[in-house]
């Protein structure tokens, strides 16, 4: 056998998350000869863990992490390591305290822990029942009248006399139907027996309902998600008169779904955020999905198409314009030109110009998706009920929102243990995205304070100090 002592010390350590107690005593250091060994058992496990100064641990737990209820090799040795580590940063967040749990658990209370973690048939979703109603679907370039600012749209047109009379009451009939089947969408998603997925949103203007709406159906008609019959939130179809009861609406939603998906957008705002930060202190997965731009013949002309499709008012340079306050804002105050242009009504748009802002506008979603992934105050949150750290998974495609949102819904996410980060600390590593999707901190004065005080029960008594004049006189009554 290819194990040598400090192969076993070092794993030992690792599984239990501290340093052997007993390490240093004299009669460990006359170790067994481990090569001579065909195997460890569970047994001799056992005594290894005493030996050093740990906890035995049940059989069940040795059979679950190797699996063959034996030791046969180093590599048998730091897979069932790696296999436990998943477990303890996916489950407990610590590795310490996910040993002292773990390890003392019979068949069917080690069966119970890890039953959220077993993989899915995706023929369990495949013979879910359709919804009971499906409710009505909103064309992609109607869904704007949804929005707040179309009432303010529609009503200075009528001020400044832009529109004939019966082309004004022509876009007001649009947008009481569109609002009407949005009440109807509304009242389903409140119906769903079950949820899968929220999208998180912010919307805006015209385009930003339109490219939403065009990104679920990408989504949720792809052909990984297609057969899986999910059951979605979507923003662009469904309409709620009233603030409150709309903020109500969404907390039930994102209580309800096992996923969330925040779609970044040019702005971001504090509900969108407080919508990420929410579903990670549950403890549920969140993917930020962050366009990818990257050819700029293409974005020029969905730029173009949108704009005469959702705009049809305004002019070409008018739509350059808009495009420039959505990603260049500075312009106008650092380029003669950019000055010149927007005060010069028949000004045509340059090749040059397209490209700036093509590289413009791909400059900011990339910072952004960056940003989301490394550096976002909210892109780590813990779970409010077991204090694990949960961390953003951030993609820029539509093909690997899917791939995860099936992976999420399957049990089928892939991890690859981190260490060496900053201050010491551990992640796992999701395949898809590339982001932590785990963390436990290497600070030990950290962990130890956290784990003392954050699984604290709310009902622990706190100690009343009585000064000693007062214990006196207690003790003489």
């Amino acid at each position: 056998m290819d194990i040598t002592r400090e192969d076993l010390v070092e794993t030992c350590a690792a599984f239990t998350g501290e340093v052997a107690p007993l390490l240093s005593a004299e009669h460990n250091v006359r170790f067994t000869d481990f090569s001579r060994l065909s195997g460890i058992g569970y047994s001799q496990w056992n005594e290894l863990l005493l030996g050093l100064g740990y906890d035995r641990v049940t059989q069940p737990f040795f059979v679950h992490f190797f699996k063959e209820g034996v030791i046969n090799s180093k590599s048998e040795l730091e897979q069932g390591l790696v296999y436990f580590l998943r477990i303890a940063m996916l489950l407990y967040g610590n590795v310490k305290f996910a040993f002292k749990k773990l390890s003392r658990m019979d068949d069917h209370e080690l069966a119970s822990v890890m039953k959220p973690l077993r993989r899915k048939s995706p023929e369990v979703f495949k013979h879910r029942n359709h919804p009971l109603h499906k409710g009505v679907q909103i064309p992609a370039e109607q869904t704007f009248y949804l929005g707040y600012l179309v009432d303010g749209e529609i009503e200075k047109a009528v001020s400044e006399g832009r529109f004939p009379p019966d082309q004004i009451a022509a876009m007001r009939a649009v947008r009481d139907a569109a609002r009407n089947n949005g009440r109807i969408n509304h009242a389903t998603y409140l119906c769903y027996d079950h949820l899968d997925v929220y999208i998180a949103t912010s919307m805006r203007l015209r385009h930003e309902f339109y490219l939403v709406h065009q990104f679920c159906q990408r989504l949720f008609q792809s052909t990984q998600l297609k057969d899986l019959k999910l059951r979605y939130f979507d923003p662009t179809q469904a309409y709620c008169d009233e603030r409150i009861n709309k903020g109500l609406v969404e907390a039930l939603m994102l209580k309800r779904a096992r996923c969330t998906i925040y779609h970044a957008q040019e702005l971001d705002t504090l509900g969108k955020d407080s919508e990420l930060a929410s579903t990670l202190a549950q403890g549920k997965p969140v993917i930020c999905y962050v366009p990818q731009i990257e050819n700029e013949a293409e974005f020029v002309r969905n730029s173009i198409h949108l704009g005469e499709q959702l705009y049809p008012e305004l002019s070409e340079r008018e739509i350059v314009v808009n495009l420039m306050k959505q990603y260049c804002v500075e312009w106008a105050w650092e380029r003669e030109e950019i000055r010149k242009f927007i005060s010069t009504p028949e000004a045509k748009p340059t090749p040059k110009l397209w490209n700036d802002i093509f590289r413009s506008a791909k400059r900011m979603y990339d910072r952004r998706a960056e940003m989301l992934r490394d550096s976002h105050p909210l892109a780590l949150q813990t779970n409010l009920t077991n204090g694990v750290a949960n961390g953003v998974l951030v993609v820029r495609k539509v093909e690997q929102c899917a791939a995860l949102v099936r992976a999420i819904m399957l049990n089928e996410l892939r991890f690859e243990i981190v260490t060496g980060m900053a201050a010491g600390g551990m992640g796992l590593r999701e395949e898809i995205s590339g982001c932590i999707y785990r963390y436990v901190s290497g600070d030990q004065h950290l962990t130890n304070s956290f784990w003392n005080f954050y699984l604290r029960s709310p009902n622990e008594a706190v100690p009343i100090e009585v000064p000693v004049s007062e214990q006196l006189s207690l003790n003489l009554l």
